[in-house]
């Protein structure tokens, strides 16, 4: 199976072997996500800690200009969007749509990940 098989299914111990025998993790799909970004789509905590955990790139943008964080403000994924901040994800990036992860957070009416966002400094 491939990465993003594995992270779909939340098939944590598979994702740690392909990371292991070094598959490229910021490889993106053909939409343009990266694992970190899928495993957020599918709102996997532990698959998300660990491609955190071996550098993926935070800042990696999809077709639609949107970064890991965004995804994660946008769908409320506040677990995620504090590790995106403590790991240094970029608050202020702007997608296509022109909205940033403070954006995503606020248009979707997501108080807690707008808050947490606004505390560290989003704009």
């Amino acid at each position: 199976m491939d990465l993003f098989t594995y992270i779909k299914n939340g098939n944590l111990n598979g994702v740690k072997k392909l990371i292991n025998s070094g598959a490229n993790i910021n490889l993106p799909d053909k939409n343009g996500m990266t694992p970190l970004m899928v495993a957020i789509d599918y709102k996997h905590k532990d698959i998300t800690e660990t491609l955190i955990r071996n550098k993926a790139n935070l800042n990696f943008t999809d077709k639609y200009g949107q970064t890991a964080l965004m995804l994660a403000a946008g769908r409320n994924f506040t677990f995620v969007v504090k590790l995106l901040i403590k790991a240094k994800a970029d608050l202020n990036k702007v997608s296509k749509s022109r909205l940033t992860a403070l954006g995503f957070a606020t248009s979707n009416n997501n108080k807690e990940s707008a808050l947490l966002l606004k505390k560290a400094g989003a704009k």
